[in-house]
C-alpha cells in the first residue's frame, strides 16, 4: 500500500467507525453481521427454526465463499469514503490512490506477529490540511453507545466473559487492558506456517474449506489467530476470542483478508475443485442445522445489485470481484495449468517445510 493509499485507508476507518450506529452501513452494524446483535440486517430476517446465532457459517462448506463476500462489502464502504476523502486534497496522486483502493491483509502464516500498527494509539498520517497525528483506527473500535444494550449484548452469557464491560474492543486482556505482548510470543509458538501449508497439500474443495479441528482447513489457522489475539484458557477473552463479538476488533478484517487471500491461492492451484452438497452442522442466523448446503445456497445477508442472494458459484471467481492478489497474476495471458504451476511454486517458497 502507498503512503497516500494509507493515509486513505485509516482516514476511510475512521470515517466508518464515526457513522452512527444506527446506519446500516457503519461500522457497528457490518461487524454485527458477523454474530452480536443477533439482529436482520438490510432486512434479511431471522429464520425461527434456525439457532439464535450470527449470519456467519463456521463448520461450514460456505465458510470461505461467506467471508469473501464479507470483505467485499467492507471493502466496497471504504472505497466510497476513501473516494469522498481524496477529493478533498489538491493533488491527483490521492485520487489515484482512491481508484486503486484496496483493503490490506496480514499474513499471519508468513509473519506471525501482529503488524506494529496495531498496537499504536496514534498514527501520523497526511490529511488534505497536511500531517497530522490521529487516534489509531485499528487499534480498536470504541462502541458509541455504552453501556451495551443489555438485550442484545447480554452480561454472563457462557463464554463471553466481560465483553460487554468494555467501552472499546480489546486483545487478550489482563486487568482490561490489551497485551499484545503475549498475543505474539503466542502467535510465533503456534504453527501457523506449518498448518496453513498442510492445507494447500489437500485438493478437496470441502476439506479445504470446513473444519475447525483439522490443519486440512484454513478455518482452523484462522481460529488459531482468533483464539491467541483474544486470550485463550482464560476468563476474560478479549473480543477475538468470542466469535460473536470478533468482527467489532479492526484486526479481524486484516485476519479475514489474508485467509481468503490463502483460500484464492489454493483455488489457483485446484482450478476445477469445488464445492459439494453438504449438511449444516450448526447453522446461521437464517440456515438451520441439518440443512443442505450447495454452490446455490444464499450467502445471507448479503445481496446483489439485482436484488439476488450472493451465493458460492457468484464469489467463485476473483476477477468478476474486480481484485486479486500479487502471487495470483490472472490478469496476465496465461493458461490455468501455467497459473496453478506459478502459484504453486509461490507457496512452497512462502509456507514449505524448508523455507
Amino acid at each position: 500500500m502507498t503512503h497516500d493509499g494509507r493515509s486513505l485507508y485509516l482516514q476511510a476507518l475512521i470515517a466508518l467507525q464515526q457513522t452512527s450506529e444506527d446506519e446500516l452501513l457503519s461500522w457497528f452494524q457490518i461487524a454485527g453481521i458477523h454474530g452480536r446483535p443477533f439482529i436482520p440486517w438490510d432486512g434479511i430476517e431471522w429464520n425461527p427454526s434456525a439457532p439464535e446465532v450470527g449470519y456467519c457459517p463456521h463448520s461450514s462448506v460456505l465458510f470461505t465463499s461467506w467471508h469473501r463476500i464479507y470483505l467485499a462489502l467492507l471493502e466496497q464502504v471504504l472505497s466510497s469514503h476513501a473516494q469522498h476523502l481524496a477529493k478533498t486534497y489538491n493533488s491527483t496522486t490521492y485520487q489515484i490512490a482512491a481508484d486503486n483502493f484496496r483493503i490490506p491483509y496480514w499474513d499471519y502464516a508468513l509473519t506471525p506477529s501482529m503488524p506494529d500498527i496495531v498496537d499504536y494509539p496514534q498514527v501520523l498520517i497526511n490529511t488534505s490540511s497536511g500531517p497530522m497525528n490521529v487516534s489509531n483506527p485499528l487499534l480498536h473500535y470504541r462502541f458509541q453507545q455504552f453501556p451495551l444494550n443489555e438485550t442484545l449484548f447480554p452480561a454472563g452469557e457462557s463464554g463471553e466473559g466481560c465483553l460487554t464491560t468494555y467501552n472499546t474492543t480489546v486483545r487478550f486482556p489482563v486487568n482490561g487492558v490489551s497485551n499484545c505482548d503475549s498475543i505474539n510470543a503466542n502467535l510465533q509458538g503456534s504453527n501457523l506456517k506449518a498448518n496453513t501449508y498442510s492445507v494447500f497439500q489437500t485438493r478437496d474443495y470441502n476439506t479445504m474449506a470446513t473444519g475447525t479441528t483439522s490443519n486440512s482447513a484454513f478455518e482452523y489457522a484462522h481460529n488459531q489467530v482468533h483464539h491467541t489475539i483474544g486470550g485463550f484458557n482464560t476468563m476474560d477473552p478479549g473480543h477475538m476470542g468470542v466469535f460473536a463479538y470478533a468482527a467489532f476488533d479492526p484486526i479481524f478484517f486484516l485476519v479475514h483478508a489474508n485467509a481468503d487471500r490463502l483460500f484464492a491461492l489454493w483455488q489457483a492451484m485446484n482450478p476445477t475443485s469445488f464445492l459439494t452438497p453438504d449438511i449444516d452442522s450448526t447453522g446461521t442466523f437464517t440456515n438451520v442445522v441439518g440443512g443442505n448446503l450447495t454452490v446455490d445456497s444464499p450467502l445471507t445477508p448479503f445481496t446483489m445489485v439485482n436484488g439476488s442472494a450472493w451465493t458460492s458459484t457468484g464469489a467463485r471467481d476473483l476477477v468478476g470481484l474486480g481484485y486479486s492478489y500479487p502471487e495470483i497474476m490472472d490478469w496476465l495471458p496465461i493458461s490455468k495449468d501455467d497459473l496453478a504451476k506459478n502459484v504453486t511454486a509461490a507457496v512452497e517458497w512462502m509456507y514449505g517445510p524448508s523455507t
